[in-house]
């Protein structure tokens, strides 16, 4: 009789399981897996894509954890990221022969998108070994980051190559899930009409209890009284995102309702500048900087609305940031077109603007501010929306079936 493997390998280069970081998927299915008695190897990248360095691991993980080495890079959208992520894909084959000779074959594979290649690579391995293997879409590579962008006779033939890179790694799994509606659209314009199974969308969870629980005993020294309307921003500082549309329509609500304070909570590449815009116009206005995730969601609890914000032309389509929003309690004022808008219009969780026109941001702000002010603020269908749709010890559980 043949024994059944009992080993899982999970791909997720953007993880770091020694961290607290509640929303993360892979961190999450890996404890579940490793508390149904499979042995769980996650395979993480050395580089840590938020802080732009090489990671550090401190404590203690429960199960395996394999290094697995890139460069690095400075920005998102650079040639170096590109060959980071290649360099990380040459690595892995080693690293997968490494857990073979040390902890035997995997029942099954896991692996995020992005990396591409690293899918495709785990799909190769998974036939080879006889495993079953699933994809989770998380972002679509190289659309989210390039797609805002002028491109070039150059950059189109990378970005060509690249999106066919991608297509192959969705087409191959035997089963594929993602973060969103519209990557699950992506997915199955390629796989439907061929053998493959249908792609499953499931919106990043969150564990219902730990917001609920928090007690915001973790506090950041920002110089102004908190006893203000507080409009947050969580997510990161860059160029994809409306931060200048933010500055502009907060500095016209600032002059008209005094009591309001914007938190940029987060760090990126227009940090300072950010600062410096905040300062030259004397707002009301702090960046943090980036916060741990304990200390995010103690500063989601004490404001009153949150900035689901991003320029036009993008492809994110359910940003993982709107969940914090929502998991804390907070309506949300959103940019992006979709599913998102549908959402927040059909379960009433805040309101939607035009992506860079500061009328309509302006106006979201003020219909924020009345509704906070009003008699009749109504949680139950942001309760609704969060314990149907956020609660993953429920809505995660086809991807746990895929894999056991």
């Amino acid at each position: 009789m043949t024994m059944k493997r009992k080993t899982i390998w999970v791909i997720s280069p953007f993880s770091n399981p020694f961290l607290d970081i509640e929303s993360d998927r892979y961190k999450y299915i890996c404890s579940v897996i490793h508390e149904n008695n499979f042995k769980v190897i996650n395979f993480v990248s050395s580089f840590d894509h938020h802080k732009k360095k090489q990671k550090s691991y401190n404590g203690k993980c429960k199960w395996i954890i394999v290094n697995v080495y890139e460069p690095g890079y400075i920005k998102n959208v650079s040639i170096s990221r590109i060959i980071s992520h290649f360099i990380f894909n040459l690595s892995l084959p080693i690293c997968f022969f490494y857990a073979i000779l040390k902890y035997g074959l995997p029942k099954s594979i896991f692996c995020a998108i992005p990396h591409n290649g690293s899918a495709i690579i785990s799909y190769f391995f998974g036939k080879i070994v006889n495993a079953t293997v699933v994809v989770d879409i998380h972002d679509t590579w190289p659309e989210s980051v390039l797609s805002i962008h002028n491109l070039n006779y150059i950059t189109k033939i990378i970005y060509s190559v690249l999106f066919k890179i991608e297509s192959l790694a969705i087409y191959l799994p035997d089963y594929v899930f993602a973060e969103s509606q519209k990557y699950a659209d992506r997915a199955n314009s390629i796989r439907v009409g061929s053998s493959k199974s249908s792609a499953q969308p499931i919106l990043l969870g969150g564990n219902i209890n730990y917001y609920n629980l928090k007690d915001n005993a973790e506090r950041i020294e920002i110089p102004f009284n908190l006893d203000r309307f507080i409009i947050a921003y969580s997510g990161n500082l860059g160029i994809n995102n409306d931060l200048d549309c933010i500055i502009k329509a907060f500095n016209r609500f600032n002059n008209e309702y005094k009591d309001s304070l914007l938190l940029f909570i987060g760090a990126g590449e227009r940090e300072e500048e950010i600062k410096q815009i905040i300062q030259e116009n004397n707002l009301d206005a702090f960046v943090t900087g980036r916060v741990s995730y304990s200390l995010l969601v103690d500063l989601l609890k004490i404001s009153n609305v949150g900035l689901n914000s991003f320029k036009v032309g993008g492809n994110v389509a359910y940003s993982y940031k709107i969940n914090d929003y929502f998991l804390c309690g907070l309506p949300v004022i959103n940019s992006l077109h979709g599913e998102v808008a549908q959402y927040i219009n059909q379960f009433k969780l805040g309101w939607n603007y035009l992506a860079g026109d500061v009328d309509s941001l302006y106006d979201a702000m003020v219909c924020s501010y009345i509704n906070f002010n009003s008699n009749e603020k109504n949680t139950t269908q942001l309760n609704q929306f969060v314990s149907t749709k956020l609660n993953r010890d429920v809505t995660y559980r086809p991807i746990l079936k895929a894999l056991t």
